[in-house]
């Protein structure tokens, strides 16, 4: 599996290993980084965003999350100058089993924002060691 993940106009390419299990655990690793430093849970929009002005690293992002098999999608936002990757609703509990913020805040958002969508007894914590 080939990953554009374009940066910045340096064009970066990951090849990531045909043994899926190791390119899943390579995949919720690197997105978990990703998320933890670039991402944000919005609590109002009931959501989990980055927001980037490389296009093609978004979209490479978001093959790595349909590969994970979470939907997100990518808008164009500021007339076209930023773009934004959004995964919402059920798709949270897909991000979540793969995701296991390290940074105390982003993690406590991200309970919230499931607890929004009804996933009051789903604690993060079970999910990460479900999944883990």
């Amino acid at each position: 599996m080939r990953v554009d993940l374009g940066s910045g106009g340096h064009l970066s390419q990951y090849f990531l290993s045909k043994d899926k299990v190791k390119a899943k655990n390579l995949i919720c690793a690197w997105i978990r980084a990703y998320i933890d430093d670039e991402g944000y849970v919005d609590l109002k929009t009931r959501r989990i965003a980055v927001t980037s002005i490389n296009k093609n690293g978004l979209r490479g992002v978001k093959d790595l999350l349909e590969f994970l098999g979470v939907p997100c999608k990518v808008y164009k936002i500021m007339e076209g100058y930023a773009y934004k990757l959004v995964i919402s609703g059920n798709n949270l509990v897909k991000l979540a089993q793969c995701l296991k913020p390290l940074r105390p805040e982003k993690r406590r958002r991200l309970q919230e924002l499931l607890s929004i969508y009804e996933y009051k007894n789903l604690k993060l914590t079970t999910v990460m060691k479900a999944y883990g």
